[in-house]
């Protein structure tokens, strides 16, 4: 991966660990034109237990949040947003099981499932290049230009060997 990239994302987790409660932190989108990024949280007590909220890192915004006095630096998706890049909890009935459904386009095909980890935290795991995966971290790369993604990647830790795991996938609208 380019070096561009690995600064990018390491920006964003050091955002995500400064600003963030990171006990409710599912995973986290983000996309290449600037640092916000989409920080999906968990919380149980809620009526909507999954919560997608913008990060605002890009300088310029953080700022004007300081100046606003939002030291969270987070704010809800609004509704033409959260129809397009949030997402929402489904459950099987029969199964009992808890499917996260995203909403982007190029990612409402693949299956997402809200579990609980060993340690009794909650987990989003999808499979990841072939195998069984907690993710941590997804990416849109839009098209030079354009708001329109050329591509996502998803990074996780492979659930039984702990190993790092990444998957291009190409969008198709």
């Amino acid at each position: 991966m380019n070096t561009e990239f690995i600064d990018k994302m390491e920006r964003i987790k050091k955002g995500v660990q400064k600003y963030v409660k990171c006990d409710k932190v599912l995973f986290v989108f983000a996309k290449s034109n600037n640092d916000n990024c989409i920080v999906f949280l968990y919380d149980e007590e809620s009526e909507k237990p999954l919560l997608p909220m913008w990060l605002h890192l890009e300088p310029k915004d953080t700022e004007k949040h300081l100046r606003d006095g939002n030291l969270s630096m987070m704010s809800p998706l609004n509704d033409i947003e959260n129809e397009i890049m949030g997402c929402e909890l489904i459950v099987d009935d029969d199964s009992g099981r808890f499917f996260v459904k995203l909403k982007q386009r190029g990612m409402r095909m693949r299956e997402f499932e809200l579990v609980t980890d060993a340690d009794g935290n909650p987990a989003v795991i999808s499979k990841i290049s072939g195998s069984m995966t907690r993710l941590d971290f997804g990416y849109c790369k839009f098209k030079p230009g354009m708001l329109v993604p050329d591509h996502f990647i998803l990074f996780g830790q492979e659930t039984t060997t702990g190993e790092s795991k990444q998957e291009k996938i190409d969008f198709i609208p």
